[in-house]
């Protein structure tokens, strides 16, 4: 089996998470078993020759989700697409993070993440079986700030948040909650 495949993806849920974020989740029987946190897919939207890089945030059983942000024309058509319609996915690519949780034998972790790796670190985070803390980063400062893709993420997935002013206070925040390891 290769590692990774294209496929024609039904959009089954679109949600508007706010202004320009979008939260759409698409049927993959093809991709989602190959799929780990960490990876992404290249999106083709359509009219455009390019595909788009898009974090999988989260992995089903043959499903996938993709968080993402109006940054252009390509992200924008890929905004105004509807439940029904399909996605060319190109994927997943990237190496992911290593998930070997249970041979580290801890109970708790720390996800440290922001901008462009916040929907990855969401996968990681549910994909740990333990108690989990998030820490997000935002241009002025990094915190867990009341932002639509980790209110999301503490419904669907347990995720407690804290506010932090700076990226030290972060990671000094991370040691406290329990080992790190750096996902890369």
């Amino acid at each position: 089996m290769k590692p990774y495949d294209v496929e024609a993806c039904k959009i089954l849920r679109r949600t508007v998470l706010g202004a320009d974020c979008f939260d759409v989740m698409v049927l993959a029987p093809k991709l989602a078993p190959l799929a780990r946190p960490g990876q992404f897919a290249n999106i083709l939207p359509r009219g455009k020759t390019l595909r788009r890089p898009i974090s999988i945030c989260g992995i089903g059983k043959d499903t996938l989700r993709f968080v993402f942000q109006v940054r252009g024309e390509g992200t924008k058509e890929l905004a105004a697409l509807s439940v029904g319609d399909t996605m060319d996915v190109f994927g997943p690519l990237g190496n992911g993070f290593p998930l070997d949780f249970p041979n580290l034998k801890i109970r708790r972790a720390a996800f440290v993440g922001g901008g462009i790796g916040t929907p990855p670190m969401l996968a990681a985070a549910a994909a740990f079986p333990g108690e989990k803390l998030a820490v997000l980063g935002r241009r002025r400062a990094v915190r867990t700030a009341e932002n639509p893709v980790l209110r999301l993420a503490r419904a669907a997935h347990g995720v407690r948040r804290r506010r932090v002013p700076r990226l030290r206070d972060a990671l000094a925040l991370a040691r406290r909650h329990g080992p790190l390891r750096p996902c890369v």
